[in-house]
Order: C-alpha cells, then sequence, then structure tokens
C-alpha cells in the first residue's frame, strides 16, 4: 500500500498522517507520517525526526504491535516503546538494515524479511534468524504456526505456507503478473487472505480461495485495505470507500477523496483525508479527525547530538513550511534562545587601577590627602 503521489512534496514527502502504529487504551501513542513519524501524549502531537533512526529514509519501514513500534532506518533498528523513545535493537552480525525488504506480525510477534530470503524473529531486546526461504520471496503474512509465502517470478504466482521447522506446504502455482503484497485480515475470530498486486499499468487485488484466486478488483488507481469490521468488509479505490460483498464491489457513501484505510482497536473504520486521519463510518460519511496536522508540534531536540540537531531542526524546517504551518511552529523561541555565554576574563590593562582594592569609599582618600599635607607642612614648620 504505497504512499499517495499526490502528496509528495518538492522537497521529499509530504507532512500527512498515514497510519497508526502504536495504540494505548484507545489513544494513538506512535503515528506513522509520509515524512517521518509523530508520537501522541496527553493530547499533543509531536513530530519525530528521521535523524532519530539515522537521517534516511524519510518515510521508512514501520510497524506496531501491541505495546511499541519498530522502524526500519539507515542505521538500524529501533524500537519506539511505552516511554516514546527510541532504543537501538542490537543487530546479528553482518546483518544490513539497508537489505530489509519487509516487516510483518501478528498481535505481538515481529517478523523481518530481507531481501536475500532471511526471516529474523524480533523481540525488545534480540533479533534472531529463524530461516532462509529461497528464492527470496515478494510478501511473508503471519499465520497460526508459521508464515505464508507469496513470490512471482516470470510471470507465477506461488503461495505456500512454512513453519519454524521448516516444513512447507504449497498452495498456488498460477499464472500472475505482478508484485504481490500479502494482507491477513483477521477479524471477528476469522481470518481472509488476500492479495494486492502492483502491475505495470495498475493495481489489482484478489482473494486467496483454497488453492484458487477469486479476483475483486483491477484498477489503476492505488488500492487500500481491505479492512474487516462488524460492518463488513471495507477497501478504497479510486479515493472512495466500497463494500466487498460475496467477491463483489458495492458502493457506499459518498466522501471527499481518500489516500487510506484503517482500523481501530474498537473495528472503527478510520481514512486518511487530507494530510488528516478522520473517523468514517460506511454510512454516514466522514465523522470527526482523530488526528489533524495542523496541531502537530515540533521535535524534541533532547538527546540528539549537534549534527543530529541541525539536521532535526533543517528537516522539520523543510517539512513545516509545505504543511503551510505557522512560523511560531517553523522556528520555536525555545531553539532561538542563546545559551548563556561564560563570563569573560578583562586584559590586566584595562582593569581600573583600584581593582583588587578592599576600601573604595572616596572619602577615605581625600581624608589621606589632608593627612599627607598636614605632615608636609609639619614637616617644614620644623625646619
Amino acid at each position: 500500500m504505497g504512499s499517495p503521489a499526490s502528496l509528495v512534496r518538492a522537497h521529499g514527502p509530504s507532512l500527512s498522517i498515514f497510519d497508526v502504529l502504536d495504540w494505548e487504551n484507545d489513544s494513538p501513542k506512535f503515528v506513522r507520517l509520509l515524512r517521518g513519524a509523530a508520537t501522541f501524549d496527553a493530547g499533543t502531537l509531536r513530530y519525530v525526526c528521521p535523524a532519530r533512526w539515522g537521517g534516511e529514509p524519510l518515510t521508512p519501514l514501520m510497524l506496531g504491535t501491541s505495546d511499541r513500534a519498530l522502524v526500519v532506518g539507515a542505521s538500524g533498528l529501533f524500537w519506539f516503546g511505552p516511554d516514546n523513545a527510541p532504543t537501538t535493537l542490537p543487530l546479528p552480525e553482518f546483518f544490513d538494515a539497508g537489505r530489509v525488504r519487509g516487516l510483518f506480525a501478528d498481535e505481538s510477534n515481529v517478523g523481518i524479511l530481507t531481501a536475500d530470503g532471511d526471516i529474523f524473529g524480533v523481540t525488545a531486546e534480540v533479533m534472531t534468524k529463524v530461516l532462509t526461504l529461497s528464492p527470496p520471496p515478494d510478501s511473508v503474512g503471519k499465520i497460526d504456526n508459521g508464515w505464508l509465502v507469496a513470490n512471482e517470478d516470470e510471470g507465477r504466482l506461488t503461495i505456500y505456507s512454512t513453519s519454524i521447522s521448516g516444513q512447507f506446504s504449497d498452495i498456488l502455482d498460477i499464472p500472475y503478473r505482478a508484485i504481490p503484497e500479502l494482507v491477513i485480515d483477521s477479524q471477528n475470530d476469522q481470518t481472509t487472505v488476500w492479495i494486492l498486486g502492483t502491475t505495470g499499468d495498475g493495481h489489482r487485488l484478489d482473494r486467496l480461495d483454497g488453492t484458487s484466486l477469486v479476483p475483486i478488483a483491477r484498477t489503476a488507481d492505488p488500492i487500500s485495505g481491505p479492512v474487516t469490521t462488524s460492518a463488513g468488509t471495507f477497501v478504497v479505490i479510486g479515493g472512495q470507500l466500497q463494500r466487498i460483498v460475496e467477491d463483489a464491489l458495492v458502493a457506499t457513501v459518498e466522501t471527499p477523496r481518500l489516500f487510506c484505510l484503517r482500523r481501530t482497536p474498537r473495528g472503527e473504520l478510520l481514512a486518511c483525508v487530507g494530510s488528516d486521519l478522520v473517523s468514517l463510518d460506511p454510512e454516514e460519511g466522514l465523522g470527526a479527525p482523530l488526528l489533524e496536522i495542523h496541531s502537530i508540534q515540533p521535535p524534541s531536540l533532547e538527546g540528539l547530538d549537534p549534527t543530529e540537531t541541525l539536521l532535526c531542526r533543517q528537516d522539520w524546517a523543510d517539512a513545516a513550511r509545505d504543511a503551510g504551518l505557522p512560523e511560531s511552529l517553523i522556528s520555536p523561541p525555545e531553539w532561538n534562545s542563546p545559551s548563556p555565554s561564560p563570563p569573560v576574563a578583562e586584559p590586566p590593562e584595562n582593569r581600573p587601577a583600584n581593582e583588587g582594592c578592599t576600601n573604595t569609599n572616596p572619602t577615605s582618600w581625600v581624608m589621606l590627602l589632608f593627612f599627607a599635607i598636614f605632615i608636609s607642612n609639619l614637616s617644614s614648620a620644623r625646619a
């Protein structure tokens, strides 16, 4: 599910809300943006600079679990936990973060797929190589007791399941010309496997039904979803919400153009509208905004070294200007307060002649002068 092309600006991706990766008590906690990320704490949405994960990429691979979010950066892998502070994940020898192709998870477990076909299991403190798939697949999804694997090669799609023991079970081998992405949609104790395909001229959506694919949609527009709630299964195609009923698309309420489709922990729909994330009802349409980009606050610079601080400030200024934020947010006053300078010792030749004297009262000097004149006159008289 790629980023909407219309939301890309001249200086890079836009400052737009794209997903909530981590929730706490039904409230957003760690937020994915099209550029960088954000934390949401006590009602404040605060930007997180890419400098926190090495500066690049501006839009990294991210994945949320039940209590933290994993970010794949240029300099390694980083957990953003309950305190929203990044923790560097120790990497195995010879592991290259630039070779990470995909992330997948169930409720509490995270997996990493590399371009070499390696699968790593990841916990809060360690990552372990589980197995190697050959040829390296296009997409992997977590299922009970193992993984579902999809790969397109020379116009044929193969889908199979595997487990940590290395056992394989073939499911599908059919003609197919697209780059497949598995979407494991689990809701209401039911799991449906969807395959989103990126073709040479557009996109396709299919449902895995046993050992065959059921076609759902072919379109030139990006597809977001499917997402299942108690009200049904929905997908966004052509910027509009549609319901999937018996493998057919059914139009729902008309809305402004939607760029993404998400689901809250309670099973309610959310949609990307412009730069914001808004509640969505399939019958009533758009509701109240959950997160609005104009409320975002400048990033914290705490813990960054001087180089990272400079990169963070420049990145924020670029992104915030593109988003049309006010100058007071682009360059907040607390960033412009000069550090107190240490006192500078004055050269000795510039010091006052009386510096170092404990008595600087001018009356005392006058009395000494008169005393000196008195002694001089007394000496003259005796002579």
